[in-house]
Parts: structure tokens; sequence; C-alpha cells
């Protein structure tokens, strides 16, 4: 299973955002990467919390299959940061949607067989 890291997380989110152009990398030390990433690493914690248990991967090893998803829920997480702030009610209904996503990824699909 392909993977990406942190680092490809934080700068793709970047990029999206237009916060840096498209080719353009950020490392470890740059303000504006290391919100990224402590917000992913927030939202990982949320995400692998008691009632959710959304995550099935490591943190510094995102698969390929989830990026968007993931890289969608840290967006929606600082974007405020980066002078695009969204009222909480709106913001709250972005992630339900975004958590649909991730939660059909993760669901198991019943066998259709007799218990």
């Amino acid at each position: 299973m392909s993977t990406k890291t942190e680092a490809q997380l934080a700068n793709e989110v970047l990029q999206e955002m237009g916060v840096i152009d498209a080719g353009e990398t950020l490392s470890s030390g740059n303000s504006d990467f290391d919100r990224v990433v402590a917000a992913y690493e927030n939202k990982y914690a949320e995400l692998s919390a008691h009632g959710l248990e959304l995550t099935y991967w490591t943190m510094t090893a995102i698969p390929q299959s989830i990026f968007t998803i993931v890289r969608d829920l840290v967006i929606n997480e600082v974007q405020g940061s980066f002078g695009n702030p969204m009222p909480a009610a709106d913001k709250a209904g972005q992630e339900l949607i975004i958590l649909r996503k991730l939660r059909r990824h993760t669901s198991v699909q019943a066998s259709g067989l007799p218990v």
C-alpha cells in the first residue's frame, strides 16, 4: 500500500489553499508548515479517540487511498489561520461531510451470509 508522510500532507494542504505555489515545498521550521502538521496531529488524535476510532494508519504513513480525505480535514481545521475563517456551524457541517467519506472508506460491508 502506497503511503504519504506528514510533510507531504502539509505541503499539499498549503498548495491546495494557495499559500505556496504548486511544486513549492516547505519543511519543518517554517511556521505555516508547522501549523499544518500540528493541526494534523491534533485531528489524528481526535479521530483515534474512543468513540470515533476511525484511524487504521499510523500518523506518519497516510494511505494514498484516504490522502485527499485527510487533506480536506486538515484544510477545514487550518483555513481560519490562513485568512479564510468559517462560522463554527459551517466548519462542523463541512467536517461531517468529509468524515462521511472516511467512514465509508473504513466501513466493513456485510457479507450477506446467514448467521
